[in-house]
């Protein structure tokens, strides 16, 4: 399973580092900027929150297998330990799922599906990919193998 706390961490190192990186604000969400980055070749989009200098949640979309045939984002989601049980995630995740929705409707992508793969070792993901993305299937996660549950939600534009 990806842990998006270590992209959470790289990208806080990054800007302390004073890396140039690409960013934007999110249309939907100003409070949010949006770093558009291809590790392996593949489009990851990270949404991230900052305060001051200090990036205080954090959703990475990417793009996975295909769900019914259509376009599908797995998207990973961190907060900052100091700031969790805030209501952070949520917004990151609702932030980042409006962002692909405006942005893929603008290129003519009418629907697309969101997947959440979350440990069962981690409840608080469990809760926030239950409210925003709908119930989950059981499943052993691929890379790792370790039970989990898979999350999926049908986005239209």
């Amino acid at each position: 399973m990806v842990d998006p706390a270590i992209g959470m961490k790289s990208l806080q190192e990054a800007l302390r580092q004073g890396v140039p990186l690409s960013m934007r604000r999110c249309e939907s969400n100003p409070q949010f900027q949006l770093h558009i980055d291809q590790p392996d070749g593949k489009p990851r989009l990270t949404y991230f929150h900052l305060e001051g200098a200090k990036v205080t949640a954090i959703a990475m979309c990417v793009p996975v297998d295909p769900y019914d045939g259509v376009q599908c984002f797995g998207i990973a989601y961190a907060v900052h330990p100091e700031l969790r049980g805030q209501g952070r995630a949520k917004l990151a995740v609702r932030t980042a799922i409006e962002e692909l929705r405006l942005g893929f409707g603008k290129a003519g992508l009418s629907e697309f599906f969101v997947e959440a793969i979350v440990s069962k070792q981690n409840a608080a993901s469990q809760r926030v990919a239950e409210q925003l993305l709908g119930k989950p299937v059981e499943i052993d996660e691929a890379l790792s193998g370790e039970p989990a549950f898979k999350y999926v939600l049908k986005v239209t534009a």
